[in-house]
């Protein structure tokens, strides 16, 4: 048995564990898109958007803090467009998280027209505590989750650890767009 209803991990060939707080960017397929997030990381959490902004390092060089700065406006735009319900996303919205995902991996072998898509309907996710897991082995998993801050640790049955950082996916196949069990 495991701790509140949860299986323990080596019953699991694959276990989804968050190493540290990580935002996750989701495109869910199905219209429940905040009560797959909940549903998904099994536990009963408020969520909070907070995790994504970084602290700026102090810098003596001024075009350093300036380009800091603007990193950190970037940043504060992309979280509010994945804050907004994205029935409520406007086109520049979607052109801010457009510029915004042409940098991660999990994105660069799509076409403007599916990043555009996933733009669209795409929510944020924060897992605050680090080791809570977010996905068994055998669980369904509907959604695909794009990691744009922290770590995500896959267990495998052998004890191995792989991970998954910041611009890696994980979840529903994106070539087949099928539910896929970890």
């Amino acid at each position: 048995g495991g701790r509140g209803g949860r299986h323990s991990p080596e019953l699991y060939p694959h276990t989804l564990k968050c190493s540290n707080a990580s935002d996750t960017s989701s495109a869910y397929s199905g219209s429940d898109t905040m009560t797959s997030v909940h549903s998904s990381l099994d536990m009963d959490m408020e969520v909070d958007l907070s995790g994504l902004l970084e602290s700026i390092v102090d810098s003596d060089e001024e075009e350093d803090l300036e380009e800091s700065m603007d990193s950190l406006t970037v940043r504060d735009a992309v979280r509010e467009c994945l804050e907004k319900d994205p029935s409520e996303r406007t086109d520049d919205d979607i052109e801010i998280l457009l510029e915004f995902t042409q940098h991660l991996k999990a994105f660069t072998n799509m076409t403007l027209t599916v990043r555009r898509a996933l733009c669209a309907v795409m929510v944020f996710a924060v897992v605050e505590k680090a080791d809570t897991i977010v996905m068994n082995d055998g669980e369904e998993h509907d959604s695909w989750s794009v990691l744009i801050n922290g770590q995500v640790g896959i267990e495998h049955q052998n004890g191995e650890i792989e991970h998954l950082n910041v611009g890696d996916s994980f979840g529903m196949a994106e070539a087949t767009l099928e539910k896929l069990y970890h």
